[in-house]
């Protein structure tokens, strides 16, 4: 009976992590993608502006 509880305590504490471990990655997953889709806006709007400037150059 011991062994099975102290078994039973491993196997929480195990599932507990495991859970714990996919909300974090979740929750980071989330937060790379927001700040990716923030550099992406960003750099093409650059990209963009040097675009606009180099025709500009050209006329």
């Amino acid at each position: 009976m011991h062994l099975n509880l102290k078994k039973f305590i491993f196997f929480m504490c195990l599932f507990f992590l495991f859970i714990v471990k996919k909300i974090e990655n979740r929750f980071l997953f989330s937060f790379d993608e927001k700040i990716i889709k923030k550099t992406l806006k960003i750099s093409r709007a650059t990209v963009i502006r040097r675009l606009r400037e180099a025709e500009g150059a050209t006329e």
